[in-house]
């Protein structure tokens, strides 16, 4: 099975990554406090999150829902937290 990538969609997860990881190490040596570790944290977490699931979506083979899928139980967990 032939795969191939989105030039555009690679070049917009690493833009998604580089931004999301400045702007939440930013948030988190801004200041001195825990919340903003905590704040600047977790955007880079999502920022990473977000970088993996646009490349993933980038494959040309992989089924598109399963992007979606895949990130239930973690949804799921994020509202229950």
């Amino acid at each position: 099975m032939p795969v191939s990538f989105d030039p555009v969609l690679t070049i917009v997860s690493l833009l998604i990554a580089s931004a999301g990881v400045a702007l939440g190490f930013a948030v988190a040596v801004g200041s001195l406090t825990q919340l903003a570790a905590a704040i600047g944290g977790s955007m880079v977490g999502l920022a990473i999150a977000a970088m993996h699931y646009t490349g993933r979506y980038d494959w040309r083979w992989f089924k598109k829902w399963l992007v979606w899928r895949s990130t239930r139980p973690k949804r799921k967990a994020a509202v229950a937290w």
